[in-house]
């Protein structure tokens, strides 16, 4: 995440920022905090990065009601202290809930420029504007005449207020991703060797967010709300043979 908070988030280069601090502090051993902003509220996870792979300390969570994040300015600085983090690195996952995956298509043409041309085609491929977003994109293939993308998008006024609640409570923000890829970039960091395809799935209250990977990519993401009283392995599965 550019700490200026320019209006276009320009995912890759922070990306790379982020991941050559963490591979740099898995190295001295550093601590480093892991953030998770949920539409009902903030959880933080103390993480020790070596050459074993990623180690989860403590953590809590803080609750907030809808539209009151800045009431957790108050508790905030006093966890950070108590942990003993001043000034510590720390990586935002957004919950797909307070965004969105979406596949897109452009000519090959494009990828002289592809940024550029990302951000004006943006508002053809996501459901809000531009302006009220933080976006990123991964190339998922070429061919002779496309190329394929997925594009990733976080709703900015949450992000900015949460981000700044952090840098308030002394913590450094470093990265702003969606939980998936964010997920699937500690899971590269674990002593075993993940497969080239993969599933992330994440379970709720009758409900699941189901990711497809390949590598650090996301190839596919479905969600699926409000299934009480079905059947939820059966529910998954189904998603999962829509995704094969």
């Amino acid at each position: 995440m550019n700490l200026n908070l320019k209006r276009n988030w320009d995912m890759k280069a922070n990306v790379s920022q982020w991941w050559g601090a963490l591979k740099a502090s898995a190295l001295t051993g550093m601590d480093g905090l892991g953030a998770y902003l949920g539409g009902e509220g903030l959880t933080l996870v103390q993480v020790r990065k070596n050459l074993s792979g990623v180690q989860a300390g403590r953590w809590s969570t803080y609750p907030f009601e809808p539209g009151k994040m800045g009431e957790l300015g108050l508790v905030l600085p006093e966890a950070v202290r108590s942990w003993g983090l001043e000034s510590c690195p720390v990586s935002l996952a957004v919950s797909p809930h307070l965004g969105f995956f979406r596949p897109a298509s452009l000519p090959r043409a494009a990828s002289e420029n592809l940024a550029q041309v990302v951000a004006y085609e943006l508002d053809r491929f996501l459901p809000l504007p531009a302006d009220s977003l933080m976006y990123g994109f991964q190339v998922l293939a070429a061919t002779e005449t496309e190329i394929q993308l997925m594009l990733m998008a976080v709703l900015r006024d949450q992000v900015e207020a949460c981000l700044r609640l952090l840098t308030e409570a002394t913590l450094r923000p470093v990265s702003v991703e969606l939980a998936p890829v964010a997920a699937a970039k500690v899971f590269g960091l674990s002593s075993r060797p993940l497969p080239p395809s993969w599933l992330l799935l994440h379970l709720g209250d009758d409900a699941f967010d189901l990711t497809h990977m390949q590598g650090p990519k996301v190839k596919a993401f479905a969600q699926a709300r409000n299934l009480r009283g079905q059947d939820l392995p059966r529910a998954i599965l189904a998603q999962v043979d829509k995704m094969a």
